[in-house]
């Protein structure tokens, strides 16, 4: 009741969710969420209106259902209309020129034909005849990062004209992975302060001072979770003890993870031994997953598994796999090894 009374009491300054629906599929109510501002209502319609007043919010989105059919808006400060088409519902502005909700669409619209136009010529690349399995890869992998930069430089438009809304929060989302960590310091401390406060930015934040704690060159960071069986494991029972020790960061659901073992796999055959060993850490995952997954893929070596969190926190990694070699003190050496790089940069240190 108390959400229902914010969302529907007048303000002058507040925005207008509005709209009217007829026909035999018109819905008896319409279901508002603006989590940011503790409202998540519904409300009757009346003479098949409905009409309410919203607190402005820009830098968060909120969501509308009527219905079956759903979609997002900006509590901009604008007069917003709801129109039904099919399973969407769209919110237009009365002053396009003058709303963040307007932009909002506009910026998702143009999204949806950036990624529509990269699949499309992606699968038309993977369906080409005449030339070799290798030459396909070439040419996906010459159009894709091709692709990749122009839809950076799409989303760095929209964060330079939009740095105190949600559109400008959306283009970060987009593409903030593409970032070096002082580049994307620089960038976040061009945003609006309410921005900044948002969990998301902040966790960005948080990651990029986690991986400078945890850089090369620095020491291991140890952390300790409980395994199924009740024991606990610890990083530093086995890195800081002497052997260069590889670790890799992965998830049974993660297809790049499993990409990777087998290269994993033959820096273990080639170099274990006294100098050298290899711990595999699940994150993000169920334990039985994990522990299946590891069997099918003859993960034979030292596993930690349960982790979740913890480590992911700690080393600052937003994504994996993450593949990390230790030295024989627990000096992180490398990070972000991959592939037969894997194999190369433990060579380096290990005969």
């Amino acid at each position: 009741m108390a959400a229902v009374a914010v969302a529907c009491t007048p303000n002058s300054g507040n925005t207008v969710l509005k709209g009217s629906f007829t026909g035999p599929d018109a819905p008896e109510s319409v279901h508002i969420v603006l989590r940011s501002q503790g409202i998540d209502t519904l409300i009757a319609l009346k003479n098949s209106e409905f009409s309410c007043e919203l607190p402005v919010d820009l830098v968060n989105v909120g969501s509308v259902e009527a219905g079956v059919s759903g979609g997002n808006f900006i509590s901009d400060g604008t007069v917003l209309t709801v129109k039904i088409a099919g399973s969407n519902i769209l919110t237009e502005s009365a002053k396009p020129s003058k709303s963040v909700n307007s932009r909002f669409a506009e910026y998702n619209a143009r999204t949806d034909e950036y990624i529509s136009e990269m699949r499309s010529t992606m699968r038309s690349l993977a369906d080409s005849t005449g030339i070799s399995d290798e030459e396909k890869d070439r040419l996906q992998e010459e159009y894709y990062d091709s692709f990749i930069e122009k839809f950076k430089n799409f989303n760095l438009e929209a964060i330079a004209a939009n740095r105190n809304n949600a559109v400008g929060v959306s283009a970060l989302r987009q593409i903030y992975y593409e970032f070096e960590d002082e580049s994307l310091d620089s960038l976040i401390s061009t945003l609006d302060t309410a921005i900044v406060k948002l969990p998301f930015v902040q966790r960005l934040q948080e990651g990029i001072a986690a991986r400078r704690n945890t850089a090369e060159g620095k020491m291991f960071t140890d952390f300790t979770v409980a395994q199924p069986d009740g024991a606990q494991a610890s990083l530093s029972d086995y890195v800081g003890k002497g052997k260069y020790v590889l670790v890799d960061f992965w998830a049974s659901w993660c297809r790049p993870c499993k990409m990777e073992i087998p290269y994993v796999k033959a820096a273990y055959n080639k170099f274990k031994g006294n100098d050298f060993d290899v711990v595999s850490v699940a994150v993000w995952d169920k334990p039985q997953a994990t522990v299946d997954t590891a069997k099918v893929y003859g993960v034979n070596w030292n596993q930690i598994v349960d982790a979740q969190s913890v480590p992911t926190d700690i080393y600052g990694i937003m994504g994996i796999p993450h593949i990390i070699l230790f030295g024989p003190d627990g000096t992180i050496v490398k990070r972000g090894l991959r592939g037969e790089g894997i194999a190369e940069e433990v060579s380096k240190y290990v005969k």
